[in-house]
Formats: structure tokens, C-alpha cells, sequence
């Protein structure tokens, strides 16, 4: 018996196991040669509150069984006894072009089975915060948050600051229009330089 599942884009987010285990996902792989492959899936807040907060992952050590995860994320995940990422029994992981981060109870468990590391993939505490371009008076690369408590433009991940439109000196407050509130700035700042 072989079986091939494969899901793709797929996302499963804020998910609770409130009696058990797997709280985003459950993968039991019961025949003798079974892979199930995940290709560019995010994986998130999601919570068990036993194990597998992200991912219970189930097979048999004597059959030959694999999941494959690639290009995508499994992160903010909560396992209550282990497991917040990923808890792994009878089978194999491997994951690769991903990252695993920022789930608690530990990001990976492995009892009688194996999680393999691929190539470009990363496993950490904290996940990494994105970076973009932030239009302001000029530009500046922040996180979207950052940008938007600085009440600038946020223009996406990785976005590159040539994209901000060109700074117009009248443009006082940086809303992108020379209008009232610009002279009402300058009023405000009317008097005698520091």
C-alpha cells in the first residue's frame, strides 16, 4: 500500500485541542509506506493542551512513514505538555525551506521518531520580526508596527524605499497632500528657533 497526500497554501490558525492533542493539525499515517507533504503552509496559534500544539504527527516505527513540510512556517503554537511546534511519534519529519519558531513548550519533540532538518530551514526561540520599506519623511526600513506607530506607509515585506514617492518639502505633516493641516503645522510652529 502507498498513499501520497499533498496540501498546498493551506493555513491553519488559532485551532484548540481543549481535551487532547494536535491542536492545529493531526497527521496519523497508518500504512505501510505513506507520505504526507505540506508545501507553503503556515501553521499558527494554535494550542493542545496535552501535546502537538502545532502539529501531532502519528505513525508506526516499524512502516515506512514520512511527512514532508516545505516552504512554509510553523510558529506562536502552544503544546501544554510538549510539543508546542511539533510532536513527532513512530515517524519522520522532514522540513525543509521552513521555519519553526516561537512556539512554547519546547518547538519540536521526537518520541520514537525523527524530525530531519533540511536545507535553509531555521528552528528558533523568538520568530524573526519582517522588515520593509516605511514612508515618512523619506523612508526608513522597519517593521510594520514600527511604521505604523511612526504614522508612515507601510509598503510591504522586503519592499525597497525607492518606492516611497519623492519627499515634497510643503508637505509638512508627510500625509502625501499639501493642504490646510500643513499650514496649520507651520502656524503651530511659528516663533523664535531653539
Amino acid at each position: 500500500n502507498i498513499i501520497d497526500a499533498t496540501w498546498r497554501s493551506c493555513v491553519m490558525d488559532s485551532n484548540t485541542a481543549t481535551s487532547g492533542n494536535g491542536g492545529g493539525l493531526v497527521v496519523q499515517l497508518a500504512s505501510y509506506t505513506t507520505w504526507a507533504s505540506f508545501e507553503s503552509c503556515v501553521i499558527s496559534n494554535n494550542v493542545a493542551n496535552e501535546v502537538g500544539g502545532g502539529v501531532l504527527l502519528l505513525g508506526y516505527a516499524s512502516y515506512s512513514i514520512l511527512m514532508r513540510f516545505s516552504e512554509g512556517a510553523i510558529t506562536g503554537n502552544v503544546g501544554g505538555d510538549g510539543g508546542g511546534g511539533i510532536w513527532i511519534e513512530g515517524a519522520v519529519l522532514q522540513f525543509t525551506e521552513s521555519i519553526l519558531c516561537g512556539n512554547n513548550f519546547d518547538q519540536y519533540h521526537e518520541s520514537g521518531g525523527a524530525f530531519q532538518l533540511g536545507s535553509n530551514s531555521r528552528i528558533q526561540d523568538e520568530c524573526p520580526v519582517p522588515q520593509g520599506a516605511c514612508c515618512l519623511i523619506g523612508c526608513t526600513q522597519v517593521s510594520e508596527e514600527d511604521c505604523l506607530t511612526l504614522g508612515g506607509v507601510w509598503l510591504g515585506e522586503e519592499a525597497s524605499c525607492d518606492a516611497c514617492p519623492a519627499l515634497c518639502q510643503s508637505d509638512l505633516n508627510a500625509d502625501g497632500t499639501v493642504d490646510i493641516e500643513d499650514l496649520l503645522t507651520l502656524i503651530g510652529s511659528w516663533g523664535p528657533c531653539p
